[in-house]
């Protein structure tokens, strides 16, 4: 059986999700308006 150091492991998820949440805020609400947009067809 194969064990695994959970501390690590959510240490890397935590560290993933705040980077991807920084690139998110970073894109500016611009892009956002902009992907709605072709979403809509506008």
């Amino acid at each position: 059986m194969i064990k695994s150091n959970v501390g690590p492991i959510n240490e890397i998820i935590s560290d993933v999700a705040v980077k991807i949440q920084n690139e998110i805020d970073n894109k500016g609400r611009d892009d956002i308006e902009i992907a709605m947009r072709k979403f809509y067809r506008i």
